[in-house]
């Protein structure tokens, strides 16, 4: 991954191609497995929902590009996608090269005047964005794998994902399991006061909607890779997951 003063305009400028990968029938959860321990490296799951929108897996991986200043990232974000190549393949494809990542709620305070009130407790961005040109794309509908690359390292890129799916890889990371209680950052006396101001502001006709939200935490073991395989089959909602954050 290189910063955008490294990247050039004609590594942006390549062009990408999309081919369907025919004898690749391996789920999409475990060829992430191979990758889920790269930074950046994302799997965008529909999580075998039956919602009409729920068609297509997505694994992204090597951005050329990453962007976390929140000041910059999203003009330099948007610049680079300017510049990149041309596609050949179908349209019909949710990929076709370009950026993903996260804006956070944070965030709207880069857009419009708003209250700084919320305690900055976690060391997260509030903005992480990365330029991707490749992409394993399964689409359900069809049973149907594509793979999406820069056409000088497509092959390269194909005989990585055939080899990923005829290797097991081995987790030495010790099993994920809860050390402890899930805790709440407010007692249920806290919540329900701030619940009773809610109902007040809507009633009022001050604001329309309010997200009132609890955080729950706990200490834990092993990886969060596998604490989402563990949910996946008992909880089928679309995930995002592995952002260095």
């Amino acid at each position: 991954m290189l910063s955008a003063e490294d990247v050039t305009a004609e590594s942006l400028a390549v062009a990408l191609i999309a081919r369907p990968l025919n004898s690749l029938t391996t789920p999409i959860v475990e060829l992430f497995e191979h990758c889920q321990h790269e930074a950046w490296a994302l799997l965008l799951d529909s999580a075998e929902s039956e919602h009409s929108n729920s068609r297509y897996h997505l694994i992204l991986r090597q951005p050329l590009l990453t962007f976390t200043d929140a000041q910059q990232g999203l003009q330099q974000c948007r610049a680079s996608l300017q510049q990149m190549g041309s596609y050949d393949g179908p349209e019909q494809l949710p990929f076709q090269g370009g950026a993903a990542g996260y804006l956070s709620y944070d965030y709207g305070r880069y857009i419009e005047p708003l209250d700084t009130l919320a305690e900055a407790d976690i060391e997260l961005p509030e903005l992480a964005l990365a330029i991707y040109q490749q992409a394993l794309i399964y689409d359900r509908h069809q049973q149907q794998y594509w793979l999406l690359a820069p056409q000088h390292q497509f092959q390269q890129l194909a005989d990585y994902w055939q080899q990923a799916a005829h290797s097991k890889r081995t987790d030495q990371r010790k099993p994920f399991r809860l050390n402890g209680h899930w805790r709440s950052n407010m007692s249920e006396q806290q919540y329900r006061e701030k619940f009773n101001r809610v109902q007040h502001y809507l009633q009022a006709g001050d604001c329309y909607q309010i997200n009132l939200a609890q955080r729950f935490s706990c200490q834990y073991q092993g990886s969060e890779w596998q604490a989402y395989c563990r949910l996946r089959p008992s909880r089928p909602l679309c995930g995002c997951r592995k952002a260095p954050y």
